[in-house]
């Protein structure tokens, strides 16, 4: 009942919540209608409760919400909303649903998820506009969804399915390209070079396309702000550190990926976790306030994806049965049997990794409270950056990456996140 709940009230949402009045007479409904009854309504716009209301759907839309229980025509199915919570449909603003649509876009819907940004795409624009166009026509049962391509990034790219661009002039061809096929937004990633990113966003604002994505090293996290960054993606603190240990970060940073390019895995690990421990330990709350109020000015809005860092850094299970019970949730019944195979295979693996790194119990000791401190420091990140007056999105980074971050319900787990962070459940 939940999920049907918090599907209806997307129409709530987009189309508007009518003032809930009492009617007298017999309810008129016209073709197919039902009615929940007995519901507490959610009215996000004022913060409060509205219980005991009765709420007519016909076709696609709330035509009405009236107190108690009004006298219904014959026809008009009736579903018992007692002791239930009609919400709007939620909106994970950081997703991946356009790749595997067929099984994800319906996994997001039957959670609630009635709207997601894209944030990385191999699917080429052609497909996404047709099944945009699906959607809204309601021939495609799915999420509404904002998309913009692939995402760029400096040479060589990270993954191969980023865009590489090596160039001036291919990086304004790229961004042409994109617009030109539908993009609505352009994505950056953390390696683009300056001369290069700037091609980028100037061309991006050439065609009134947002840029958002990774800050790259190239920039302070303030400095992208400035340019007209829209989005700030992830709860990587350590580029909101304090001014002099966001400096020594960055290089630790791109001396990881010098090391990565040329295979060098030892180093790399070594200037990871150093450029890590650094984050943890000269974090400063006044500083990142004071980011928050530059991210307002600027209009940059922050989606700290923090489901995706929790699973990260989740505390080591003690047991075997308990890091197996992470693998037998309830929730994962609906993921592909062979993604949740996958993603314990990958568990076990890196778990395996820590044990060899932590050889002895004080390092693993050590290693268990610098994630425990990486959690609360992200969390904390967040709720500063908000007080300073940023505004915060909820996304999940869900697609099939990291183990344990669900499609659809994992939004409901970040707006948990979110309130533990310190933001009101409004």
């Amino acid at each position: 009942m939940r999920v049907t709940l918090s599907l209806l009230a997307s129409f709530l949402l987009l189309n508007g919540c009518p003032t809930a009045v009492v009617r007298s007479g017999p309810v008129a409904a016209e073709g197919t209608a039902f009615a929940i009854r007995g519901v507490t309504v959610v009215d996000v716009e004022r913060g409060i409760l509205l219980p005991h209301r009765t709420v007519l759907v016909r076709g696609t839309r709330i035509v009405a919400v009236d107190s108690g229980a009004p006298q219904l025509l014959a026809g008009v199915t009736v579903v018992n909303g007692a002791e239930k919570y009609l919400i709007p449909g939620l909106w994970d603003m950081h997703g991946h649903v356009l790749n595997r649509w067929s099984w994800r876009a319906p996994l997001v819907v039957a959670n609630g998820v009635t709207g997601v940004r894209d944030m990385a795409t191999w699917t080429p624009l052609a497909e996404v506009r047709q099944l945009r166009a699906n959607v809204q026509a309601g021939r495609e049962i799915g999420p509404r969804f904002v998309s913009e391509g692939p995402l760029l990034d400096g040479e060589p790219a990270l993954f191969k399915e980023y865009l590489a661009v090596g160039t001036v002039d291919r990086a304004r061809q790229v961004v042409d390209s994109l617009h030109a096929a539908g993009a609505q937004f352009i994505k950056i990633y953390t390696h683009l070079p300056r001369v290069l990113l700037d091609a980028i966003i100037e061309r991006a604002q050439y065609h009134g396309l947002p840029f958002v994505g990774h800050v790259p090293l190239a920039l302070t996290t303030g400095e992208a702000s400035d340019l007209g960054m829209r989005g700030v993606e992830h709860a990587y603190r350590h580029r909101m550190a304090r001014a002099t240990a966001e400096t020594e970060i960055r290089r630790l940073l791109v001396g990881e990926l010098e090391t990565q390019q040329r295979g060098d895995p030892v180093a790399r690990e070594r200037l990871a976790d150093s450029a890590f421990l650094m984050g943890i330990e000269t974090y400063d709350r006044n500083m990142c306030v004071a980011l928050g109020a530059r991210f307002a000015r600027n209009g940059t809005w922050f989606v700290p994806t923090l489901v995706e860092m929790r699973s990260r850094f989740l505390p080591e299970p003690r047991t075997r049965e308990a890091f197996d019970s992470l693998f037998t949730q309830p929730k994962l019944l609906d993921m592909p049997r062979s993604l949740v195979a996958n993603w314990r295979d990958q568990e076990m693996y890196q778990r395996g990794l820590q044990d060899h790194a932590a050889s002895t119990r004080e390092q693993y000791e050590t290693a268990a409270r610098n994630r425990a401190r990486e959690i609360e420091t992200r969390l904390r990140m967040t709720a500063d950056l908000h007080r300073g007056g940023a505004g915060i999105l909820a996304g999940t980074d869900a697609a099939i990456t990291f183990p344990l971050v669900m499609l659809g319900s994992s939004v409901h787990e970040e707006l948990v996140l979110l309130v533990e962070a310190g933001l009101t459940p409004l």
